[in-house]
């Protein structure tokens, strides 16, 4: 067995787990900008000025003062909130929010409101759709597949 083969192939795997772990892929939209978010089409992977989008949305729709909402962390999670009052239009907001910061524990400004708000890990966890998990479930199988495949073949 070839160590130059060996290296590159362990080089490729890491890239690849790294490259899946670090980026965490979100559905984007915000209903009072006048998105559509009950079928959202903007996905993007998480980064500081998407987790401060948050925030912002945090300080307009939230009973959180910006002490609470100044955090920053390096780790990210995804944000699904639903807020419905009979006194006005539901606000439908999802994004990429700082992993420490506990959006869906604020307590709402909007009056007589239900609220329902998730936070999640996974990439584009934040909407549930079935192609997503599909291709994304075939972007897995695949993945150990030709990983199984290479390791076979350094193997033997």
């Amino acid at each position: 067995m070839n160590k130059a083969q060996v290296l590159v192939g362990l080089t490729f795997l890491a890239f690849c787990c790294i490259t899946l772990t670090t980026s965490l892929n979100c559905y984007i939209c915000d209903s009072s900008q006048g998105q559509n978010c009950s079928s959202p089409t903007n996905i993007q992977t998480c980064n500081a000025t998407l987790a401060q989008s948050t925030v912002t949305y945090g300080l307009s729709y939230t009973n959180a003062s910006f002490q609470q909402l100044n955090v920053s962390s390096s780790s990210f999670a995804c944000v699904n909130d639903y807020i419905t009052s009979p006194n006005s239009v539901p606000h439908y907001y999802l994004g990429c929010a700082y992993k420490n910061l506990e959006i869906c524990s604020l307590g709402t400004r909007v009056p007589n409101s239900n609220r329902t708000c998730i936070t999640c890990s996974g990439d584009k966890c934040n909407f549930r759709n079935p192609a997503d998990r599909t291709m994304g479930s075939i972007f897995t199988v695949g993945t150990a597949a030709i990983a199984l495949a290479f390791i076979s073949k350094l193997l033997n």
